[in-house]
C-alpha cells in the first residue's frame, strides 16, 4: 500500500475581539399545553318506566317512616341484575361532588331494606361498576369508569345509561334487566 502524505495542519483563523453584551433575563419557557385526548366512551341508554318504582318508593317510605328513594331501588335493581347476568362488577354507591364521580363499597344484603341501610352506611371508597342515580335529564359519562346512572327527564319515564367496559351485548342485557326490577320493584324486597 503506499505512503500517504501527512494531512496539513489547520489551526483557527484569529476571530476579533468582541465586547460581551450585556446579556438580559431570559423570559421562562413555558411548555404548550398538551392537547387533549379523545376517549372514546361507549353509553348504551334505555327508557324505563318509573310509575312502579315511584309508587313503591313512597308506599315503603311511609311504611318504614325513612326515605326510601330511587337510588336504593336503582340500587337493588342493578345488584341482582348482576347476580341474575353472573357479571363480576361489584356494585358501588354513586356520588357526584363537583366535577368528580365517587364510587364507595355497599355490604351485601339480602333484602331492600337492608340494602338501604347498608347504602346509608357506605363509606369506603372503591373501584367497580358505580350505580348513580341523578336529578333531572343529566347524563353523565366518566371516561375510564364503568357507570350505571338513572336519569330522570320527563315525569314517569327515566333513561338508564351504562358507560364502561363490558361487551355491547353485555351491556345491554345488563340495562335490560335493571329495567325489569325497576319497572317491577316488588321483585327487590
Amino acid at each position: 500500500m503506499p505512503d500517504l502524505p501527512p494531512l496539513p495542519s489547520f489551526e483557527p483563523a484569529a476571530q476579533p475581539a468582541v465586547a460581551a453584551a450585556p446579556v438580559a433575563e431570559a423570559e421562562p419557557v413555558v411548555a404548550p399545553a398538551p392537547a387533549p385526548v379523545a376517549a372514546r366512551v361507549q353509553l348504551r341508554q334505555r327508557l324505563v318506566s318509573l310509575a312502579a318504582a315511584h309508587d313503591a318508593a313512597a308506599t315503603l317510605s311511609e311504611a318504614w317512616r325513612q326515605e326510601v328513594g330511587l337510588a336504593a331501588l336503582l340500587y337493588r335493581a342493578a345488584d341482582k341484575a348482576l347476580a341474575d347476568l353472573e357479571l363480576t362488577h361489584e356494585p358501588l354507591k354513586g356520588e357526584l361532588e363537583g366535577d368528580s364521580l365517587k364510587g364507595y363499597r355497599v355490604a351485601p344484603a339480602h333484602t331492600l331494606r337492608g340494602t338501604l341501610e347498608n347504602l346509608a352506611a357506605a363509606r369506603d371508597a372503591a373501584d367497580g361498576l358505580v350505580i348513580l342515580a341523578l336529578e333531572g335529564g343529566d347524563v353523565v359519562v366518566f371516561p375510564g369508569a364503568e357507570v350505571l346512572a338513572l336519569s330522570q327527564p320527563s315525569e314517569g319515564q327515566a333513561l338508564l345509561s351504562y358507560s364502561g367496559s363490558l361487551a355491547a351485548a353485555k351491556a345491554s342485557a345488563l340495562l335490560e334487566r335493571v329495567g325489569y326490577y325497576l319497572e317491577r320493584p316488588i321483585l327487590l324486597a
